[in-house]
């Protein structure tokens, strides 16, 4: 559909728009009234789609011979940046003035195992001849479908007490619905750049599950648990999976700037309103994948 003369070109191409950073960010484009066409490649990712609001179109973007052929303003590109020369070649293919990638906050992590190929994946689309926003999300929680708190609840709820952690490296999570703040703000008032997207202040892994106590009505356990000595002895065994790379970066902190001072106009959601808000949409999915 062309946008009508004189009207402000609205029309935007989301790839994976089935995923659970997805599941808040299309239904909040579709409400700002723009014509959101969301990438299908499956019938399961179709149907989670179903009641978005948002035109659905199959295509699978690890082949491009499937990418359509229709012209859009903006792509905004949720499917991951490992997917980056894809979502370039979507832009090209949809004369989009505009690619919004979601990247990931690791490419600032120093020490973490995937950081050289994000860095990689970042600089082909900078390099590109498209204008290009890179959007760095910290750690996203709070989307019903979401990887990091939403199973750091589930495994709390199995335990008798919720461990207290003392010490340890400092994180800035961000709420799933500020990410799509971020996006929103980005089609508005776009900034070509590489862009951190994280949660008001940098809190530690200790502060997170004390919060969640509090807000789950969780016992937490009486003795602390001091947080270097585990850091040291995961760094002893190595890199020996996702497990231990996780207790790894417990020692790290993974500051990055404030949304208001990269630029953002929207307030961001303190932890306890967040994880409140989490913890309603979790329930009838803790035990689902």
């Amino acid at each position: 559909m062309k946008t009508p003369p004189g009207e402000p070109d609205r029309t935007l191409l989301v790839t994976g728009g089935s995923s659970p950073l997805g599941d808040v960010v299309v239904p909040s484009l579709v409400a700002t009234g723009a014509r959101v066409t969301v990438l299908a490649r499956s019938a399961e990712a179709e149907q989670r789609l179903q009641s978005s609001g948002a035109q659905i179109l199959h295509a699978d973007l690890s082949h491009f011979d499937s990418l359509p052929v229709i012209e859009t303003a903006t792509v905004i590109h949720l499917a991951g940046i490992k997917l980056g020369d894809a979502a370039l070649e979507l832009a090209r293919r949809t004369r989009a003035q505009h690619l919004i990638a979601i990247s990931s906050a690791s490419a600032s992590a120093l020490g973490h195992p995937d950081r050289t190929w994000i860095l990689e994946a970042e600089r082909r689309l900078r390099q590109s001849a498209i204008s290009t926003t890179i959007l760095r999300p910290t750690m996203i929680y709070g989307s019903p479908r979401d990887r990091n708190v939403r199973r750091l609840v589930s495994m709390l709820r199995r335990l008798p007490f919720a461990p207290r952690l003392v010490g340890g490296g400092r994180i800035m999570p961000v709420l799933a619905d500020d990410v799509a703040k971020a996006v929103l703000e980005s089609i508005q008032r776009p900034m070509f750049d590489t862009i951190p997207v994280a949660g008001p202040e940098p809190v530690t892994m200790g502060h997170i599950i004390e919060v969640i106590a509090e807000a789950d009505g969780m016992r937490q356990a009486p003795i602390p648990i001091p947080v270097r000595p585990l850091v040291k002895f995961a760094k002893l065994l190595g890199h020996r999976g996702k497990a231990v790379h996780a207790i790894q970066m417990l020692g790290q902190d993974r500051i990055v700037a404030s949304p208001e001072k990269v630029g953002f106009h929207y307030p961001p959601t303190d932890l306890e309103t967040g994880i409140a808000l989490a913890l309603t949409r979790y329930n009838p999915s803790l035990t689902s994948r």
